[in-house]
C-alpha cells in the first residue's frame, strides 16, 4: 500500500490529490519522501513531477523531472488531464518569478503545447513553448 500525506486543505490536499491520481490512473510509483524536484517515478524509471490545479490559470514548479503531469481538479471531483509529456517544453515555455522564487506556466501554454505534441511531434512543441507569449497571469496554484 502507499502511504500518501493528508493535510486537511490548500497547497497539501493539492499535492495529494494529483499524487493519487498519478499513482492509481496512470501507474506511477509514488517517490520517496524528500525527493528532490519530482514527486512519482515511471516503470521506466522517469522522474515525474505531478501539478494539481483547481481554479488558477497557471502553475507554478522548482526542481526539475524528466517528464511533467498537470492535472485539474474540478469541482464536481472529475479531473482532466492538462499535459502529461517532457519537462523540458515546460521549462522552456516557462517564465521566472523572482517573487515566488519559481517558475511559472499558463495553463493555455500547456495545452497548446501538448496539442503540438500530439498533433505535430517534439520538435514543433518546442518551438511552440519558446514562442508563444505569456497571458496576463493570475494568482498560482500549485
Amino acid at each position: 500500500m502507499t502511504a500518501f500525506f493528508i493535510a486537511p486543505l490548500g497547497y497539501n490536499s493539492g499535492c495529494i490529490c494529483g499524487e493519487f491520481i498519478a499513482v492509481s490512473a496512470y501507474g506511477l510509483k509514488k517517490a520517496s519522501a524528500g525527493s528532490n524536484g519530482y514527486d512519482c517515478i515511471t516503470a521506466e524509471g522517469k522522474s515525474v513531477q505531478v501539478k494539481t490545479n483547481y481554479a488558477a490559470s497557471q502553475i507554478g514548479f522548482r526542481g526539475k523531472a524528466d517528464l511533467m503531469l498537470v492535472l485539474r481538479v474540478l469541482a464536481s471531483g472529475e479531473w482532466e488531464e492538462v499535459y502529461y509529456g517532457p519537462f523540458e517544453l515546460v521549462e522552456a515555455a516557462s517564465r521566472y518569478s523572482a517573487r515566488d522564487n519559481k517558475k511559472m506556466v499558463a495553463l493555455s501554454k500547456l495545452k497548446a503545447i501538448k496539442t503540438a505534441l500530439n498533433v505535430q511531434g517534439p520538435q514543433v512543441a518546442a518551438k511552440v513553448a519558446e514562442t508563444m507569449p505569456d497571458e496576463t497571469l493570475a494568482p498560482t496554484q500549485e
